[in-house]
């Protein structure tokens, strides 16, 4: 709910007290300022609070972005719409960043639009050579802890059967 404080004005205006203006020989003009002051305040807040942070004008402006504190800029997709941020789940792509239409969600009229958000590079280029070495060496370490448990289990089962 929105309060129109500036409607409040004429309604403070009448309800001023008069007699602690002259008792402390202020100026009207003095007392009127800090409910003023008040009020633009108040009705800044709320015109903020309440106003849309995405005007619909085509231009493009920078906005907040999502997931870092790099501003972006808006872009439209063939709807005329701004693009929508979301993020791969996919094995081939994890939590990478794409743009994409907010039409492509909905059925009916689908926009083809689509693209990745290139992030920046940082660190080593060949960083994703040596995790798909780390990944092999564990899968042969895998392999190696089962067929020792399977060594283990079977000189258990054979203890147990020369037990009895």
């Amino acid at each position: 709910m929105i309060i129109h404080y500036y409607r409040l004005l004429p309604y403070l205006l009448t309800r001023l007290p008069m007699w602690t203006l002259i008792k402390r020989k202020q100026s009207y003009v003095d007392h009127l300022l800090v409910p003023l002051i008040i009020i633009r305040c108040l009705a800044l807040t709320l015109v903020k609070k309440h106003s849309n942070p995405y005007p619909k004008s085509k231009k493009k402006m920078s906005a907040p972005s999502s997931y870092g504190s790099i501003a972006k800029k808006e872009e439209l997709c063939d709807c005329q719409l701004l693009v929508r941020i979301c993020t791969s789940k996919t094995k081939e792509n994890p939590n990478k960043k794409f743009k994409v239409c907010p039409n492509s969600l909905k059925l009916g009229k689908k926009c083809k639009y689509w693209e990745w958000i290139d992030e920046p590079v940082t660190g080593n280029p060949d960083l994703k050579q040596k995790l798909e070495a780390v990944k092999v060496d564990v899968a042969c370490l895998k392999k190696e802890v089962q067929e020792l448990k399977n060594k283990a289990h079977s000189y258990r089962v054979e203890i147990s059967c020369n037990i009895i």
